[in-house]
């Protein structure tokens, strides 16, 4: 699963995480915090209608109630952000820490062996003799 989906597939569970605690909603509608925690350039929630036009394309267009906040999601995530989006629910307790995400290998990948060649014996050299002998 690419980060940007599953940073989304837990939008609902941070929502409802907020929800009992009302000031990390706060946090992560605060750009400095976002950076500090995800490393995203942009705050994880925005209200929207205080995203500017250029930023638009910075969320994903759906909207999130929280009390009377109607938000929008970052989707501005990279795969190098993976580590810490995980870090951050692990500790917030909204995935257990013993839960892998899916989508990180066991173990590194193998490269696949060169491919070989089947040998082959090269023919048989035949030296000529001289002309008339034989």
């Amino acid at each position: 699963m690419k980060i940007g989906a599953y940073a989304r597939s837990h939008i609902a569970k941070i929502l409802s995480y907020s929800e009992n605690n009302p000031k990390e909603i706060l946090h992560l509608m605060d750009a400095v915090y976002s950076k500090r925690i995800f490393n995203l350039n942009w705050p994880f929630f925005a209200e929207a209608e205080r995203i500017s036009p250029i930023n638009r394309v910075r969320y994903w267009k759906d909207h999130y109630m929280i009390g009377d906040r109607r938000l929008r999601a970052c989707s501005q995530w990279f795969e190098k952000d993976r580590e810490a989006f995980s870090r951050y629910l692990r500790s917030k307790g909204i995935v257990n820490s013993g839960h892998a995400d899916p989508s990180l290998p066991v173990d590194p990948p193998m490269r696949a062996a060169p491919r070989l060649l089947p040998l082959v014996p090269a023919p048989p050299v035949v030296v000529a003799g001289p002309a008339g002998i034989g």
